[in-house]
């Protein structure tokens, strides 16, 4: 074959391999995984003005099954591997990988996470073209995923994410919204305005409240899951006597995380699925309940609440095996 012929040759070649995957060669990368990249959250439904209410960040490999894992971790330690392969991301979960972000499928499919836990999420591609705007900068063409079991209540959780950064914000159950504050992926830093901590706190200092349980839904694999809440300002100096305690669904007690008298402030426990005898509880639906308030007062069933002089909150928790 002459040398031009084999210059016209390589020039086909390369042409039908654009056109065999066109929307698969042209994606941009959506979940880029790079040691030492940083990506900080704050909570846009519950503290608007704080400074960071989460931060991940990627701070090593792993080889699993002769495949290479990064290790995604997040403010209180939770590590969650996932790998890449083309346009897809998989996830290390019970021993085996699993896919968990698909960024080949077209808008309005649905794919399953496939694994044995209690939580079995479909997932549906949503859109392709969101815009988020968030103190990191303003997104376009954002691919925006959905968990949901369709046999759960409460559970469903979306993703945006922008090209060549990643998420960029999240929704979790009861309306928790973790946007992107800051982040430095591949070398690129995304900067993000740095607000006072004091208009922070003067923005929790009127409400009791259960911030956040994370992660939710939680696999006993990952050790255990973190509660967040808070007690208001506007309390007695003295503080409040406070009990977090877990609950199954029967209504009885599985664990006393905290009996304790607590003042104003911000505050994590932390619950590794154990009962009080220390035994791992079957997978299943929980309830995470604060009561804060005088101890004399007769206790009131209420959602996120004052009632009379106690205050009761609920949060649900899924535990997978």
């Amino acid at each position: 074959m002459q040398r031009g012929e084999l210059l016209f040759a390589g020039i086909f070649v390369a042409l039908m391999a654009t056109v065999s995957h066109p929307q698969t060669d042209s994606l941009q990368n959506y979940f880029p995984l790079h040691i030492g990249e940083v990506r900080k959250y704050y909570y846009e439904e519950a503290l608007p003005n704080t400074i960071v209410g989460q931060t991940f960040s990627v701070r090593d490999t792993i080889r699993l099954g002769g495949k290479l894992y990064f290790d995604y971790v997040d403010s209180h330690g939770l590590s969650v591997l996932y790998r890449s392969e083309g346009h897809r991301v998989y996830r290390w979960i019970e021993n085996k990988d699993v896919l968990w972000f698909d960024f080949t499928a077209a808008v309005g499919d649905t794919y399953s996470v496939n694994f044995s836990g209690s939580w079995k999420p479909n997932v549906v591609i949503l859109s392709k073209t969101a815009v988020v705007r968030a103190r990191a900068g303003a997104f376009t063409n954002c691919y925006l995923l959905l968990f949901d079991d369709p046999k759960a209540v409460d559970d469903a959780m979306q993703y945006w994410f922008a090209p060549d950064l990643g998420i960029v914000k999240m929704l979790w159950p009861h309306f928790i919204r973790p946007v992107l504050h800051s982040a430095t992926v591949n070398g690129r830093h995304y900067p993000g305005p740095v607000l006072a901590v004091e208009q922070h706190q003067s923005k929790i200092s009127q409400i009791f409240s259960i911030a956040a349980v994370y992660p939710n839904p939680f696999s006993l694999e990952q050790n255990f899951t973190t509660i967040r809440y808070t007690i208001p300002t506007n309390i007695p100096s003295a503080g409040v006597s406070v009990e977090l305690k877990i609950y199954n669904l029967l209504g009885q007690v599985v664990r006393v995380l905290a009996i304790r008298q607590q003042t104003p402030g911000e505050y994590s426990i932390q619950w590794n699925g154990a009962d009080e005898a220390g035994r791992l509880v079957p997978a299943g639906v929980y309830l995470v309940r604060l009561v804060a308030g005088d101890p004399s007062a007769g206790l009131r069933r209420a959602q996120s609440s004052r009632s009379g002089r106690r205050f009761v909150a609920e949060r649900k928790v899924v535990v997978l095996r």
